[in-house]
């Protein structure tokens, strides 16, 4: 998994790349953290090139929102892939995630 951070206006942009699984979710998990203890409390993670979730990383994304809310801020889900939505709607999630079809417009529900 490759995870690539950008900041523009307190807005923390995250690209995922890859399998988000039990090898991978630890990993994700730190960088989160990193980014959330660094101030950044508005998150939008891009799923263009996620080509799968598992429940290691679902865990990760809920933990890390809960994270950011209790920090008095939000994250956003952009960019799911047909399959990547099909596990999230699977796993109920889409209920508990503000999902955008585009970084875009992510970023434009987070300013």
């Amino acid at each position: 998994m490759n995870i690539n951070i950008n900041q523009v206006d307190n807005i923390a942009t995250i690209s995922l790349q890859g399998k988000i699984d039990s090898t991978s979710a630890d990993a994700l998990n730190v960088q989160l953290n990193e980014v959330v203890q660094s101030g950044a409390v508005r998150l939008a993670l891009d799923f263009t090139n996620v080509i799968y979730i598992s429940s290691s990383g679902f865990r990760v994304l809920l933990m890390t929102a809960r994270g950011v809310e209790r920090a008095g801020g939000r994250m956003v889900l952009c960019s799911l892939p047909k399959e990547i939505q099909r596990l999230f709607d699977i796993a109920a999630f889409t209920t508990l995630f503000s999902i955008f079809a585009t970084r875009d417009e992510a970023v434009s529900k987070l300013r």
